[in-house]
C-alpha cells in the first residue's frame, strides 16, 4: 500500500498547492487593473533551469492589463525566488489548448485524473494478482486480466479527452502494473525475506507491461483523433 499512499499524498498535494498559486496570481493581476485569460502550471520549468529553486512553482500566464492589451508571461510563486511577473511578451492573440501543449506544459486535470486512473488501475490490477500463493504465481501472466484491460481502455478515453496529453497519460497510467506489484512485494517479504530474489525484474516486467497495455490504448486513441480531426478539415 506504501506506493499507492504515496502517488494519494503527491496527487493531493500538488493539486492543492497549485490551486492555491492560481488564487494567489489571480488576486496579483487584479490589484494591477488586469484580467488573467489563463493560467497553465509549468512543473518543468524549475527542474530544467539553474536560476529556480526545485521549491519554486512556475505558471504561463495569458492576460489582458487595463488597456486592453494582450501580454503573456511566466509568474514565478517561490518561498525564496519570490512572487512575481517574468520575462512579459506582448501578444496578438492567446494561444489556443492545442498548440499551447506543445510547450512542455502540464495540463493539471489530466496530471490528477491521471493519477487517480493509476491508482484505480492499481487496485484492479490486483484484485486478480494479490490473492493467489506464490507458489502459483508468474509474470507477466499474473497479471493479465479485466483490471489490465480496464487501463488501457482508460488510457485511450484519457487521452481522448487530451490528446495533446498522450505521452503524459500513458507514462503515468504504466506504473500501475509496478504498483500493483510493489504491494505484492512488501507483503510476501514481510511473510518471507527470501520470497522475492528476482525483484528488479518483476519491477522491468511489469513497467513493460503497462508501457505496452497503457501506450497502445493512448496511441489509439491519438490516432483516432487525428483521423477525426484530418476528416473534418478534408470536409471544410
Amino acid at each position: 500500500m506504501g506506493p499507492v499512499i504515496l502517488l494519494v499524498l503527491i496527487a493531493v498535494g500538488m493539486t492543492a498547492g497549485h490551486t492555491w498559486d492560481v488564487r494567489r496570481i489571480r488576486a496579483w493581476f487584479a490589484a494591477q487593473g488586469a484580467t488573467v485569460l489563463r493560467i497553465r502550471w509549468l512543473p518543468l520549468v524549475p527542474l530544467r533551469s539553474l536560476t529556480f529553486r526545485q521549491l519554486t512553482s512556475i505558471s504561463g500566464v495569458h492576460y489582458r492589463d487595463r488597456h486592453g492589451t494582450l501580454w503573456a508571461c511566466r509568474f514565478v510563486c517561490g518561498w525564496w525566488d519570490g512572487f512575481h511577473p517574468l520575462e512579459p511578451q506582448r501578444i496578438d492573440a492567446v494561444p489556443d489548448a492545442e498548440q499551447g501543449a506543445r510547450a512542455m506544459l502540464i495540463d493539471l486535470p489530466v496530471f490528477v485524473a491521471a493519477i487517480a486512473t493509476a491508482i484505480a488501475g492499481c487496485f484492479a490490477i490486483g484484485a486478480t494478482y494479490w490473492p493467489p500463493p506464490l507458489s502459483s504465481l508468474n509474470l507477466p501472466n499474473g497479471l493479465y486480466g479485466p483490471g489490465l484491460l480496464g487501463l488501457g481502455l482508460a488510457a485511450a478515453g484519457l487521452t481522448k479527452w487530451r490528446p495533446r496529453a498522450w505521452l503524459l497519460i500513458a507514462g503515468i497510467l504504466a506504473l500501475a502494473p509496478v504498483a500493483t506489484i510493489s504491494v505484492r512485494v512488501a507483503r510476501d517479504l514481510a511473510e518471507a525475506p527470501d520470497s522475492h530474489n528476482l525483484l528488479g525484474i518483476e519491477i522491468i516486467i511489469g513497467l513493460i507491461v503497462g508501457a505496452v497495455v497503457a501506450g497502445g490504448g493512448a496511441l489509439m486513441a491519438r490516432s483516432l483523433s487525428r483521423a477525426r480531426t484530418a476528416g473534418h478539415a478534408r470536409e471544410r
